[in-house]
């Protein structure tokens, strides 16, 4: 009895080894040693950085110092000395809210106050004989006259303008005014400056 009882046993344990999955015996394979990162390297197992920062879209960022950022919370003197000339290249309209005026900007009312008058002297005009209808000229240099200003002229140092003639002027360009001395009869004008004034 206790032969037939052990070789059931025995077969039975045959039968369950037979369904054990048998065991690979080969040999582990484990990336090369500097191929893997290991996180306590901080990244310093990196082969070319510059490579892995165009890769990662930094460019050149990534190697600035904080200092050549700008942060909002700093005014603006945190950046490179900025000229009136080069800041005004900047704005595209100078006097418009908030009214940033600058020598040669065009004249602006501001807070509601009357615009100040652009003037300038010509030089002298007159002297020679004026052929009726047909006006003398002259140009005279305003700095921020606009074509879209008006102008009026008329003789300097208080003279009184020559009879038999009209004088008038217009912003023929920026900072630019033409004078025109035109007569009405046949008459040789004294030759004087006149005063123009843009506004």
């Amino acid at each position: 009895m206790k032969t037939w009882t052990a070789i059931l046993l025995l077969a039975a344990c045959a039968l369950l080894l037979a369904q054990v999955p048998a065991v690979n015996t080969g040999t582990a394979t484990y990336p090369a040693s500097g191929t893997i990162m290991v996180g306590q390297n901080n990244l310093s197992e990196v082969a070319t950085p510059a490579t892995a920062r165009t890769n990662l879209g930094l460019g050149t960022a990534a190697t600035q110092s904080a200092a050549s950022f700008g942060l909002v919370a700093n005014p603006l003197s945190q950046f490179a000395a900025t000229t009136s000339a080069q800041l005004r290249g900047l704005l595209s309209d100078e006097i418009g809210s908030g009214g940033a005026l600058f020598a040669g900007a065009p004249v602006a009312n501001i807070n509601g106050a009357a615009p100040a008058p652009l003037t300038a002297t010509s030089s002298t005009i007159g002297g020679s004989l004026l052929t009726v209808g047909t006006p003398v000229t002259t140009t005279v240099t305003v700095t921020g006259a606009t074509t879209s200003q008006g102008c009026s002229a008329s003789p300097s140092a208080g003279n009184a303008l020559i009879a038999g003639t009209t004088v008038d002027c217009y912003v023929s360009a920026a900072n630019t005014v033409t004078l025109r001395l035109t007569g009405i009869i046949a008459t040789t004008p004294a030759s004087q400056t006149y005063k123009v004034t843009v506004q």
